[in-house]
Order: structure tokens, then C-alpha cells, then sequence
């Protein structure tokens, strides 16, 4: 059975991003088992009234996974508009 630390590097909303969160949390799920550490860097979202090149609403946080073997991997959550589903990409 492996130990795993997940830790949260920056703040984050917690009212407005609580459904991101759990969106992260239950993708890492199948991670754990295999992992030394999880680490979920934050960034708070676009404001809605940005430039249009900013990306309006746009809201993207990074995941590294250091599973026990050394090896690593990255996986980027994002979501485009508030209101729209959450995407991972690795």
C-alpha cells in the first residue's frame, strides 16, 4: 500500500472552484494507488470581462503526478467558459 501527499500549491476560490476541485480530485483517483505525490498548482480563473484574447472565463490548472517509480506525468484541467464541462489533457 502506497503513501501518497497531494498537495494544493497557490490559493485558490474555494466557493467558485470547489467543482473543479472535486472534478480533480476524482480524476486522481485512479492515480493514488501508484503515487508518491500529487501536486495540483492553482491559478485563479480569467475574468469574464477580459480582453477577448485573454480568454474570458477561462480557468486551467496543472497536476504533477511523481508516481513511486520516479517516473512523472502532467496533466492539464481545464475549463473554457464557467459553465462548461471540465477537460484533461496530458
Amino acid at each position: 500500500m502506497s503513501n501518497c501527499i497531494m498537495t494544493i500549491v497557490n490559493e485558490f476560490d474555494q466557493e467558485l472552484d470547489a467543482p473543479m476541485l472535486q472534478a480533480v480530485l476524482s480524476q486522481m483517483a485512479y492515480h493514488v494507488p501508484n503515487a508518491r505525490f500529487i501536486d495540483i498548482f492553482t491559478q485563479p480563473r480569467v475574468a469574464l470581462d477580459a480582453e477577448p484574447y485573454k480568454h474570458p472565463g477561462w480557468l486551467e490548472w496543472t497536476i504533477k503526478i511523481t508516481y513511486n517509480s520516479s517516473n512523472t506525468l502532467t496533466i492539464g484541467a481545464i475549463q473554457r467558459k464557467p459553465d462548461a464541462e471540465y477537460e484533461f489533457h496530458s
